[in-house]
């Protein structure tokens, strides 16, 4: 359960670079799956450890989120990504290969650019692993900083 014995609030802005699962398109780890890596960042620090290489059908996961006893409509799904080129990411729980997609985010910005892409969420409720699967439209997506959910009303 995260860094802890309970699952973590979803309905936070959380570090990519807290991912505990990182894997290339066919389940496997090391070449060609995303890797952490430290970029300038505007923060106070000024630099921001984050996840790079996004290829296609690489997952980076987290583990696990509280989304709370009851499913609400209307949430949200956001990312902070300085994009490489165009594509999306899937949203997935608890399976990165066969799990339910519950948002697909479009990543459509100036290349280079850090820029929050947002997407509506079906409902959701309970503790769950979430998974962002790369589908970029070239070789990569580009660098994660930020996940993060808000509840609907």
């Amino acid at each position: 359960m995260a860094f802890g014995a309970h699952p973590l609030d979803a309905y936070r802005r959380w570090p990519a670079y807290m991912a505990c699962h990182l894997t290339n398109r066919k389940g496997g780890s090391g070449s060609g799956s995303p890797v952490i890596v430290e970029h300038d960042f505007d923060c106070p620090e000024g630099v921001l450890p984050m996840v790079s290489r996004l290829r296609t059908g690489s997952a980076v996961g987290f583990k696990y989120f509280d989304f709370g006893t009851d499913a609400v409509a209307g949430s949200q799904v956001s990312i902070e990504v300085s994009p490489a080129g165009r594509g999306r990411v899937d949203v997935v729980l608890d399976d990165p290969r066969n799990g339910a997609v519950v948002a697909t985010i479009e990543v459509d910005g100036p290349i280079g650019t850090w820029a929050s892409f947002t997407a509506p969420m079906r409902p959701v409720g309970g503790v769950h692993a979430v998974y962002l699967v790369a589908r970029p439209e070239g070789a990569e997506l580009g660098d994660v900083a930020y996940l993060g959910f808000v509840p609907g009303e």
